[in-house]
């Protein structure tokens, strides 16, 4: 086989390797790579309480009729969580992390 060909299959090979590649991921509990479509189980492990402000003519609502200006209401702000930091994890361990917090209430 010339080398051109060669280096031409290994590029679909590689591409082919990528493709896999970006639908698998590490556990962050165990470590393990997880295989290919197998779902991520995000997992919050840390939040926090968050104050927002009030926002003045934050978004335009269209007038009514053709022509017309829109009003821009306020953003009333308010309290909410945020989350913090959160895992991705394989099945097995947002498993057993479920029992354990089952076991705990």
């Amino acid at each position: 086989m010339p080398p051109a060909a060669e280096g031409a299959s290994q590029n679909t090979n590689e591409s082919k390797k990528g493709w896999s590649d970006r639908n698998m991921f590490r556990c962050e509990r165990c470590g393990e790579v997880v295989s290919p479509g197998t779902p991520a189980i995000k997992c919050v492990v840390e939040t926090r309480d968050r104050e927002y402000p009030v926002r003045q003519n934050t978004s335009a609502r269209p007038g009514k009729s053709k022509g017309r200006r829109g009003r821009r209401p306020d953003d009333p702000g308010g309290s909410g969580c945020e989350i913090v930091h959160e895992l991705e994890l394989c099945p097995s361990c947002a498993e057993s992390i479920g029992e354990a917090a089952e076991d705990g209430l």
